[in-house]
């Protein structure tokens, strides 16, 4: 009687290996290099860093989180020797002013819409019309130029920034744009 076939018994795991007739098994701990070492240790300084930056738990803890992720996609600029803690604060700290910003522009942006261009008053019926002209216009823009519209445009991310974010050359990102806004601007100043 087989061993596996035995009530109560549990049958050996099957070898592993690709020579053993199995998948090949991963290995069970990967050992962090010494930038993993660095980032997994700057994350409590990190973390009171972004207490002065950031009031809410969870927008610190997003903080952090993002920065985490900046550092590791950008590990190829980090020179060994040189301070970490201050390399990684100096994305924090660009990430934050870069989240400001956009914000501005979103409360800008709603103040046109909702309130008027100064503020004082509500906006009038062609002011409404003009707005929906623009939207009505920017979805007949080329979705290549669409994309690259709204990341530097509205989201406020710098050239270098929007062309690693879609995978295309800085040159690619400035053609595209300057397109984009020239068909826009004919679109708008057309009767």
């Amino acid at each position: 009687m087989d061993a596996a076939a035995e009530p109560g018994r549990i049958a050996p795991p099957p070898p592993a290996g690709p020579g053993a007739g199995g998948p090949a098994r991963p290995p069970a701990r990967r050992v962090p290099d010494e930038f993993g070492r660095l980032l997994v240790a700057a994350i409590p300084v990190l973390r009171i860093r972004a207490r002065r930056l950031e009031r809410g738990a969870a927008a610190r803890e997003d903080l952090v989180q993002e920065t985490l992720l900046r550092a590791l996609a950008a590990r190829d600029g980090f020179l060994p020797g040189t301070n970490f803690n201050a390399w990684a604060a100096a994305i924090m700290r660009n990430l934050h002013l870069h989240g400001r910003r956009r914000l501005a522009v979103a409360e800008r942006g709603a103040a046109v819409l909702h309130l008027g261009i100064d503020g004082s008053e509500p906006p009038r019926h062609e002011d409404r019309l003009e707005v929906l002209a623009v939207e009505r216009d920017l979805g007949g823009l080329p979705s290549r130029q669409r994309q690259v519209l709204r990341l530097v445009a509205l989201d406020g991310l710098s050239y270098e920034h929007a062309a690693s974010a879609i995978g295309v050359p800085v040159g690619t990102v400035r053609s595209r744009l300057a397109r984009a806004r020239a068909r826009l601007r004919g679109a708008v100043q057309a009767p």
